[in-house]
């Protein structure tokens, strides 16, 4: 029987790198109705204004999107205008959804700002609380009234949530504390383009026109480098001290600190590849001849699932990364170099240089990530969901 689902996303459905915000509605939407109602921003509202975006947008016959926007700035540093943006907005949005918005429904929130607007939710509901984060050492949390705010939305939604979804064995065992029915779900990763692709190593048709003229070896990076997330110091490090390694990174770059921004941008070994679309990532990967994920330990590493982890393995590549705790279950079966310190994330990148091309150990690293495919784990997903 086809079932009603709401999703509450903590950002945009639309982003230049899709996330699980994008992939669990998507996968779900296959077989049941989906709805997702994004976190009102303000300057979404100009796109919404000018018309570069509609308010509700239909994806497919069974998932649509609608795209809250803020009246107001500011909306998660004061309670009152976060208040605000999200009952406006979703009185719009049962405005314009009408009968559907009052059906019995599954809601699954990756912020505990539904709180805002569960009374106006005036149907049979269920709740699961989807932790993707140690949120408040995410930027929009940080500060001491967004932390605030977040941290007495979450007492009152651990109160109403059925279930509890943490991605990393960290947020477990902190939610395990504060709630009887917590779930430990590592998130899948979108697998298909890379399990599915070609190698033709050798092939200069196969290698993207930016890395053509890019010597080897490459270290590559996929994913947002934001100082917040990877240890810059560390980073600089490594292209300090192999100059002649070529470093390359595909995604967003944020870095906030002008002298290290220019620092890093300044380095001849460095080349930023810009935001990639997914078909192209396989290709891009293929050509690296050793991965890092170089996120610092702080609270945000110490709780963070990097998803992207299984698309490096899903290609066989050698990874090393930080002591994200997350991860060191990768360490114990020998399928990626696990750094405790920098001095060891400096030696693994040779010894992953150095690494014989043995099949097995390719092999073992590519069925690992086969286990956290989505295709493979949405059955479990919705098993955790439905079988309450």
């Amino acid at each position: 029987m086809k079932k009603t689902y709401f999703f509450f996303l903590g950002c945009n459905f639309h982003n230049e790198i899709s996330r699980v915000e994008q992939y669990l509605p998507e996968y779900i939407s296959r077989v049941n109705k989906v709805y997702c109602f994004e976190h009102p921003q303000f300057l979404k509202s100009f796109s919404i204004l000018f018309r570069k975006m509609t308010l509700v947008e239909k994806i497919s016959p069974n998932l649509t999107i609608f795209h809250s926007f803020g009246l107001l700035p500011f909306g998660r540093t004061f309670c009152l205008i976060n208040r605000l943006n999200h009952l406006v907005n979703f009185s719009l949005f049962k405005l314009i959804m009408g009968n559907n918005t009052k059906k019995p429904a599954i809601i699954i929130s990756c912020t505990p700002e539904i709180i805002y607007i569960l009374s106006q939710l005036n149907f049979k509901k269920e709740i699961y609380y989807y932790i993707l984060d140690e949120y408040t050492s995410l930027p929009y949390w940080k500060n001491p009234l967004q932390k605030s705010q977040f941290l007495a939305l979450e007492k009152k939604i651990l109160k109403v949530a059925n279930k509890i979804i943490a991605v990393s064995f960290v947020l477990y065992k902190k939610y395990s504390k504060l709630h009887k029915k917590v779930i430990y779900f590592p998130t899948p990763a979108e697998l298909s383009n890379y399990l599915n692709y070609p190698s033709k190593t050798g092939s200069n048709k196969n290698i993207p026109s930016d890395l053509i003229n890019i010597s080897h070896p490459i270290i590559g990076f996929m994913g947002a480098l934001f100082d917040w997330r990877i240890d810059i110091p560390l980073f600089l490090k490594l292209l300090k001290k192999y100059p002649y390694l070529s470093f390359a990174s595909i995604g967003e770059l944020k870095i906030k600190d002008l002298m290290f921004r220019k620092i890093i941008l300044g380095q001849k070994n460095f080349y930023y590849l810009g935001v990639k679309k997914f078909e192209e990532l396989p290709q891009y990967l293929s050509s690296f001849d050793a991965c890092i994920i170089p996120y610092t330990v702080n609270s945000y590493g110490k709780a963070a699932y990097p998803v992207k982890i299984n698309e490096y393995l899903a290609m066989g590549k050698p990874v090393v990364t930080t002591a994200l705790p997350a991860l060191k279950y990768l360490r114990d079966k020998n399928l990626i170099y696990w750094a405790r310190n920098d001095k060891e994330f400096i030696k693994f990148i040779q010894d992953a240089l150095l690494e014989k091309k043995d099949p097995k150990v390719i092999k073992a690293r590519i069925e690992e990530a086969k286990k956290n495919s989505w295709e493979k784990r949405i059955k479990e997903f919705i098993s955790i969901i439905e079988n309450d």
